[in-house]
């Protein structure tokens, strides 16, 4: 049995390692930072008191579009694929997003992503043509 909540500061360490299946270095997670920040929202999947599963919805608001979101960090643990967490986080996010009456809600996804991009997909994401430019702080 599986649940989606939100995050606590006890699935800290749990999402630590999610993290490194996702980026293959170690994330340091600031939980106190993602429950206090009211523009970052953060789900988890529970299974069997264990946490397989996590992604955040980022809103913000631009002068030009109004209400956004951001959808990142989606990670479902590796031995836990294939049972339709990956969809049911997501679901839960657009949900959200369509609860805080967001206009938009975007992502990223590195191309060799296969799996998670064709999910997006079905999930009525668009590929849009354009490039992310980053400055590193």
């Amino acid at each position: 049995m599986h649940k989606i909540r939100r995050f606590e500061i006890k699935d800290k360490n749990q999402v630590e390692k999610l993290f490194f299946q996702l980026t293959g270095r170690e994330v340091k997670v600031e939980a106190e930072d993602l429950i206090n920040d009211n523009a970052v929202n953060c789900l988890v999947i529970e299974e069997e008191d264990k946490v397989v599963g996590f992604a955040s919805l980022i809103t913000y608001y631009l002068p030009t579009l109004g209400k956004m979101g951001e959808i990142e960090d989606v990670v479902v643990d590796e031995k836990c694929r294939g049972k339709g967490y990956g969809r049911e986080i997501m679901e839960s996010l657009i949900k959200l997003a369509k609860e805080k009456n967001l206009k938009k809600i975007q992502l990223t996804s590195n191309p060799n992503r296969i799996v998670a991009r064709a999910l997006y997909a079905k999930l009525g994401f668009e590929m849009r043509d354009t490039n992310v430019f980053v400055f590193n702080m």
